[in-house]
């Protein structure tokens, strides 16, 4: 819907990221997400000013060979609305007079659920500036957090992933 994620998200992928990316690597080193932040913030980095930057210049102000970016785009589609009721229903014989007697109960629910549309772009660019990899991929998902597997299915085709 047109809105930035908060910060607190916006680090959580990246944390989620870097926890899938460290277990996958092989013989490289992952910087931790903590790191790769505190050095950007001391250098003067941050998201209004970065895409002054090449991902070069990035990748030797972080001392890092390779960087990881990526965009995850996430927009409210429909609503999923269900419904139902049961009744029951009981007869039985009154000993009194007025014949049978008739016992029901019912009761209905109903829930809501929101659905997303998901696509994801990431890259991954070398100290000398060179896109090695760039990729975009819509989730088949409608849930909420369809990022997390679309974040992994994205991970594992890198040529930094290791099984």
């Amino acid at each position: 819907d047109k809105q930035s994620a908060s910060e607190e998200m916006t680090y959580k992928v990246q944390t989620e990221c870097y926890t899938f990316l460290n277990n996958h690597v092989g013989e490289l080193t992952i910087q931790d997400p903590i790191t790769t932040n505190a050095t950007l913030i001391k250098a003067g980095i941050n998201q209004e000013n970065v895409r002054g930057y090449t991902m070069g210049e990035i990748c030797n102000i972080l001392g890092v060979e390779y960087i990881v970016t990526g965009t995850i785009t996430q927009n409210k589609t429909y609503t999923s609305n269900y419904q139902g009721s049961s009744t029951n229903a009981k007869s039985g014989d009154n000993k009194s007079k007025t014949g049978k007697i008739f016992k029901s109960s019912s009761s209905s629910y109903s829930s809501s659920t929101q659905n997303f549309q998901t696509a994801m772009t990431m890259n991954i660019y070398t100290d000398k500036n060179t896109n090695i990899y760039s990729k975009d991929h819509s989730s088949f998902w409608p849930t909420n957090d369809a990022y997390k597997i679309t974040l992994q299915y994205m991970l594992k085709r890198t040529p930094i992933y290791k099984k």
